[in-house]
């Protein structure tokens, strides 16, 4: 940790305790920076796995008519540092802003305005369309060639790639980067998980990601969580970089969501069948995945064990008809050509997808400027009935146990009349598992 940084962190003692280091704004018309430190009021920058950029806004409030003198035409780039009692180092995003979406006047010779920003990769990647033909090669090769010659540069950041498996051929028919990227995880598949075909690509703070899912919630690998969150007072956790006050971890705010049935009956979690065409060689194909029968071949939070599923009627891997994805396939007609693994990879990509985002819990805890998302945490949820300790344990055997960080909010704001800045941060946790087996389905009451 710099100097700099310890000298920043001095007085910090309790949960939501920050500090901004600097705001600063750049424009193509002035050499110097602008420094927004006195007249900014809140900012937040949300990440989302599910999404290939971060984004985010600030609220600023000022009477020099600064905005006017710059002049924000949302082309310009800001810069925001900020870091908390847990991190060894600063959170920084560089963003390009891209568009002022609220600006209004309160009162004479006072306006409020608030700027838009969002991964500057990502505005370079819409400007950009492209069509390129790979022979065979692996398409973690194709991702890398396409982040390096379309999108690498802006602000350098790294690209995390977890090798995939089998050479292939692929035609990208002009796309953008991104969409391109994206285009491409449907085959992918890690040497390391085989069975499984969960690629996704987002950024967080670190950069961009490009592997499976598995490969983020390997136990194996992960061994311990990022951080453990509970609703009871805590200290500081082990090897955090200095002693912060109470309730640092504590959970302030939760909602929690049981896995809905019907959206995961009809769209392929429990149960899926693929037909396929092969206008080549004129043959039709089918196959069935069951949720059930091939739980334990792909990685999940807790473990592989059949216990930790989220849902007990075993029927519900049966009913192959309630999804049904119509796949072309004509790769097979040539023979130095191998598999285009769509019918293989399809279902099991699908059901893999639904199982990662059915469990869900949205928490609000002190800011932590070293959360974000990909991560693993665990949660430790004390249960709501006093009447149940005795029989169950103090914990909530559902709620309780590992997340992934799929999405989350910084939140920095301004309050009082000293103007103290406090942050919060807003989880998006999800899981596929359960730490504690469900009961065995006993009485079935709509056979």
């Amino acid at each position: 940790m710099t100097d700099e940084v310890v000298k920043k962190q001095e007085g910090i003692i309790k949960g939501g305790d920050v500090d901004v280091i600097s705001v600063e704004l750049f424009s193509s018309h002035h050499k110097d920076s602008f420094k927004l430190g006195d007249i900014w009021k809140n900012i937040s920058i949300f990440e989302n796995i599910k999404k290939n950029y971060i984004e985010g806004q600030i609220t600023i409030t000022e009477t020099q008519a600064l905005l006017e003198f710059i002049p924000i035409i949302t082309n310009e780039k800001i810069v925001i540092k900020f870091i908390t009692p847990s991190a060894s180092e600063p959170y920084v995003f560089v963003g390009h802003l891209h568009e002022v979406p609220t600006r209004f006047q309160i009162s004479q010779g006072q306006q409020i305005a608030v700027l838009g920003f969002i991964s500057p990769e990502f505005i370079k990647n819409q400007k950009v369309k492209f069509s390129k033909a790979y022979n065979k090669t692996l398409i973690s090769d194709m991702v890398k060639d396409i982040y390096e010659q379309y999108v690498v540069g802006v602000t350098g950041k790294t690209l995390t790639i977890i090798p995939t498996t089998e050479q292939t051929s692929r035609v990208v028919p002009t796309m953008s980067p991104f969409k391109a990227i994206n285009w491409l995880t449907k085959w992918s598949v890690s040497p390391l998980y085989r069975d499984g075909a969960s690629y996704v690509f987002f950024e967080n703070q670190t950069g961009y990601y490009y592997g499976p899912i598995e490969a983020l919630v390997d136990s194996s690998i992960n061994k311990k969580p990022a951080a453990t969150y509970t609703r009871e007072i805590v200290l500081a956790q082990e090897g955090k970089q200095k002693e912060v006050g109470r309730a640092y971890y504590s959970i302030s705010d939760m909602q929690a969501f049981t896995p809905k049935y019907l959206p995961g009956v009809v769209s392929g979690a429990y149960a899926a069948k693929a037909k396929t065409h092969d206008i080549v060689l004129r043959q039709i194909g089918e196959s069935t995945r069951n949720y059930f029968q091939s739980y334990s071949t792909t990685k999940h939070l807790e473990s592989s064990d059949e216990n930790t599923m989220i849902h007990n009627d075993l029927s519900l891997g049966g009913y192959s008809d309630s999804f049904v994805q119509f796949i072309p396939d004509h790769y097979l007609a040539y023979s130095d050509q191998p598999s285009s693994r769509t019918t293989s990879t399809a279902l099991t990509r699908i059901s893999q997808l639904n199982q990662f985002f059915s469990k869900k819990l949205n928490i609000t805890v002190p800011g932590d400027s070293d959360r974000t998302v990909g991560e693993i945490v665990q949660l430790k949820i004390p249960s709501a009935s006093p009447a149940l300790i005795e029989t169950l344990g103090d914990a909530d055997k559902y709620l309780s146990g590992r997340y992934l960080i799929t999405g989350l909010r910084h939140s920095l704001e301004k309050s009082g009349e000293e103007n103290k800045t406090t942050h919060s941060l807003y989880m998006e946790l999800s899981s596929d598992s359960y730490a504690s087996p469900l009961p065995e389905q006993t009485v079935h009451h709509w056979t």
